[in-house]
């Protein structure tokens, strides 16, 4: 691989990415609302754990791309640096003002939990510092922390180091995720996992899974490694494959103790962009800036409709895991059509929730 020139890059659109985004915003959403089991378990399982998986870290290695194109494309080390507190900041805006929304329901469940003040308000602050305030608003925080880690070694330009640190740190959250089976919990090992996860949660969150993806996004800025689309075809196929058989085992043997993390899913998810990234849908152009606003609106806002569509369901007498299909159609649908009206909306504090 070769480092190409980057001046041309970052005025191209990329509309292929675009359209995976909002795709993805779809598939975040399955994750949490488990369409298919009513189906069928099988087809649930392999929706749920398998298909969904790659949509986080495809928002994680597309921000890592964009943002550092440019980062490398800017010479002076100070404008570069400008550059990273202008994305922190607006990445704070954006995880603040969700916060606030969310925040009523997140105090009124954790102290409905803890019957204690003060126990409510440290463990909000845990959330808010460590795991996310709410259980989707994680991609943001540990959006903000990766992103300084990656920006670190950009800087010098240690491609090579990153890529080795970034991978070091997903295999580490591997043993606390997909691989958890593996640990015996009487060795010191299992008992610092087990530590970690009392304090952090998952190691999902945070540094340990958004790190691989920011760094492939920003090597991909520097490289610009050149495939044509059948090479990324073949190399999808064969990853893709190997991240069906790496799932069904793990299932099989019972290791998981969550599904978010995968050793193929990294190739996967890096040719997949690399594929996406090649592709240019010309009728798009108009649209890919509501692509972009509506995707990020259903990410954020579709916790709101979980609770809402939740609601009426219990109110119908209807369980959400026998109509788990339904309950996933009534969340997508609701937080597209608040996306659709935040869009149109010339508030520019709702304009700041989707942009």
């Amino acid at each position: 691989m070769q480092t190409s020139t980057l001046t041309t890059s970052a005025k191209r659109t990329y509309n292929g990415i675009d359209l995976m985004k909002f795709l993805a915003a779809f598939l975040v959403i399955s994750i949490h609302t488990r369409p298919f089991y009513d189906i069928h378990p099988v087809l649930g399982f392999l929706f749920e754990n398998i298909i969904t998986r790659v949509a986080v870290p495809f928002f994680f290695i597309s921000s890592g791309f964009l943002f550092f194109t440019k980062v490398l494309e800017t010479s002076s080390v100070s404008e570069q640096r400008k550059l990273l507190v202008g994305f922190l900041k607006r990445i704070l805006v954006l995880y603040l003002l969700w916060t606030l929304i969310y925040l009523p329901y997140d105090l009124y469940f954790i102290y409905k939990k803890k019957h204690d003040l003060v126990a409510t308000l440290l463990t909000y602050l845990q959330r808010l510092l460590l795991w996310g305030s709410h259980f989707h608003l994680w991609y943001l925080l540990s959006l903000m922390y990766c992103t300084v880690i990656v920006y670190f070694f950009v800087e010098i330009k240690r491609f090579r180091t990153l890529l080795a640190v970034g991978i070091l740190l997903y295999l580490t959250g591997l043993l606390g995720d997909t691989y958890h089976g593996l640990l015996n919990p009487d060795t010191l090992l299992g008992k610092m996992y087990a530590f970690y996860n009392y304090y952090f949660d998952t190691t999902r969150n945070l540094i340990f899974f958004g790190s691989i993806f920011l760094a492939l996004g920003a090597i991909i800025a520097w490289y610009h490694p050149a495939f044509n689309r059948t090479q990324l075809v073949l190399y999808i196929i064969l990853f893709g494959l190997l991240y069906l058989a790496e799932a069904l085992l793990i299932q099989h043997h019972d290791l998981a103790l969550e599904y978010n993390m995968y050793l193929f899913l990294v190739p996967l998810v890096t040719f997949l962009f690399l594929w996406f990234r090649k592709l240019y849908f010309a009728f798009l152009t108009p649209y890919v800036g509501w692509l972009r606003t509506l995707s990020l609106g259903m990410y954020c806002s579709h916790g709101i409709f979980m609770t809402v569509v939740f609601y009426v369901f219990d109110k119908l007498g209807m369980s959400v895991d026998q109509y788990s299909t339904l309950f996933f159609i009534g969340v997508t649908l609701l937080s597209l059509c608040l996306s659709w009206l935040m869009a149109h909306s010339k508030n520019k504090w709702i304009q700041r929730l989707i942009s």
